[in-house]
């Protein structure tokens, strides 16, 4: 039984050892990095599994890391939270706050979320109206697809 205790607290050592050090290297700015994920006139929208944000709707993107570049941030957010590859990004003549949007083609293949969200859906743009979604997201929205009315 002792033995087992002095294996799990080595590995409990040894992760938290890792965390720092991970902690250390990459350090987030103020700066956020977010995009609208289209294909047609669809948005890819993220469900919020924590924080003060829980079970709002979001869109995919974070803090940018200190030194690091935005499109590089984003890269990096993206693919964290969704398992897809951004390839490219326009920037959005929009800001919000400490907030930086962008606009892309949604990435082919399939969708792998990390724990920061819980669901993902494809939305029509003109279903947004009543859904838990901040006003400057579904301003960002607007401006990247451009729907005639």
């Amino acid at each position: 039984m002792l033995a087992k205790k002095t294996n799990v607290m080595k590995l409990l050592l040894e992760n938290w050892r890792k965390y720092l050090n991970e902690s250390e290297d990459k350090m987030d700015t103020k700066r956020v990095a977010k995009v609208v994920l289209y294909k047609d006139e669809k948005v890819l929208l993220l469900r919020s599994a924590l924080g003060d944000f829980k079970e709002e709707w979001d869109l995919p993107g974070g803090h940018v890391e200190e030194g690091e570049d935005m499109l590089d941030g984003l890269r990096r957010e993206v693919e964290e939270e969704t398992g897809l590859a951004l390839e490219t990004a326009e920037a959005l003549n929009f800001t919000h706050g400490h907030k930086t949007f962008y606009r892309a083609p949604l990435p082919k293949g399939d969708i792998k979320l990390s724990d920061e969200h819980d669901q993902q859906s494809m939305y029509n743009v003109k279903e947004l109206g009543d859904m838990k979604i901040a006003s400057y997201f579904k301003e960002a929205i607007e401006k990247a697809i451009r729907i005639p009315k």
